[in-house]
């Protein structure tokens, strides 16, 4: 948090080559105050390593897919959980946000 790195969030995954293809999921549960801030980072052995958006297909029809999907849970002590939730999905180009609540 704030520039920090947050004890024991980081995750490694090998891939074996360049043709193979994965998804990764991890959740963290992290309290943050009023101000706080947040960074998503990751890191491979050479600058081809990336996270890729793929468009809409067809035959089969199915739906794009994101380079990375974010979710963020609002929780208020007060009053308890708040259902309304933030995620922000960002293309590889790094150009295009979109935002959804659940």
């Amino acid at each position: 948090m704030d520039g920090t790195p947050i004890a024991d969030t980081n995750t490694i995954i090998q891939i074996p080559n360049a043709s193979t293809e994965t998804v990764l999921a991890v959740a963290f549960a992290v309290d943050l105050t009023a101000g706080q801030y947040i960074e998503l980072m990751y890191r491979g052995d050479n600058a081809a390593v990336r996270m890729v958006q793929t468009a809409a297909g067809a035959s089969p029809t199915r739906p794009a897919s994101p380079a990375v999907i974010l979710k963020i849970n609002l929780e208020a002590p007060a009053v308890g959980f708040v259902s309304k939730g933030l995620s922000p999905l960002l293309n590889e180009a790094e150009d295009d946000w979109l935002y959804g609540f659940a």
